[in-house]
């Protein structure tokens, strides 16, 4: 059976509409990455969006970076994509295009994780030299897309705090636009080279991580947020419960609250 979800966001389809054939590449049945059907070289940069975390998940990307050169992939089925480049999703993925015009952008799509409460999507768009140049995050229901909001917002305020604070890290992405119509919600950065950092790398994240501090206040590590939210989600664990009396005292400097700061969301160069 076809997991057909992600499909939510570019309907409903126009006077203008046109099939946008492509290939889905499955894992455990549901929709992973959906990548050009007849564009080769767009299909294997479209791997860029997918960062496996167990050595599994590894094996089988190399597998399909090797298998769609020759257009195939394992685990995988062709479809169609019904858009119409003037309405809804697809008219702000088409002007997002370095040379924007009436044409359906070339684009790649990873699916949200199907078993989460809050499902978000993400969009890589290709210029004409079939090189990935934007993404966009973007959330159907009502919980995904105040999340992409949130995030939005987030990154404008990290920029105008990290200028404020004559701070080094400047490499955060600016949103380039924001999408909301119907359920759906978007906003797009710069495409950003790089891979998820791996363990020798990560610790260039701390320095990234440290200027997000706001140095002149101190709370206690009690009164945050964060630390209610890990103590109801680690009430059952041991050595939490062993440790957190100690804890909880502890004066510390607030930061500023990505919210889904995880190791995909992240590109080490």
């Amino acid at each position: 059976m076809k997991d057909d979800r992600w499909k939510a966001l570019f309907s409903p389809a126009g006077a203008g509409t046109r099939a946008f054939p492509v290939r889905v590449i499955t894992r455990n049945g549901h929709a992973l990455l959906i990548v050009p059907a007849n564009d080769r070289l767009c299909a294997q940069r479209a791997l860029t969006l997918y960062s496996p975390q167990t050595p599994l998940a590894k094996t089988a990307r190399a597998i399909w970076h090797w298998t769609l050169s020759f257009g195939i992939a394992l685990g995988s089925y062709k479809d169609s994509l019904c858009v119409d480049s003037q309405k809804g999703l697809m008219r702000f993925l088409r002007e997002l295009q370095p040379a924007p015009n009436h044409d359906t952008p070339l684009f790649a799509l990873l699916a949200g994780n199907p078993n989460g409460h809050a499902p978000r999507h993400i969009i890589l768009i290709f210029d004409s030299d079939r090189n990935p140049v934007t993404v966009v995050k973007c959330g159907i229901s009502e919980p995904a897309g105040q999340l992409v909001q949130n995030e939005a917002a987030f990154l404008l305020r990290l920029r105008s705090f990290l200028v404020h604070q004559k701070s080094r890290s400047y490499d955060t992405p600016v949103p380039l636009g924001v999408f909301s119509e119907n359920d759906i919600n978007a906003f797009a950065v710069p495409y950003a080279e790089g891979n998820s950092p791996d363990l020798e790398s990560f610790h260039k994240v701390a320095g990234i991580v440290t200027d997000w501090l706001i140095p002149n206040r101190k709370s206690m590590i009690s009164d945050l947020q964060a630390w209610r939210r890990l103590t109801t989600a680690a009430a059952s664990d041991h050595i939490f419960d062993s440790i957190k009396d100690t804890l909880q005292y502890l004066m510390v400097s607030p930061a500023l609250f990505h919210g889904d700061f995880a190791p995909w969301n992240i590109k080490a160069s």
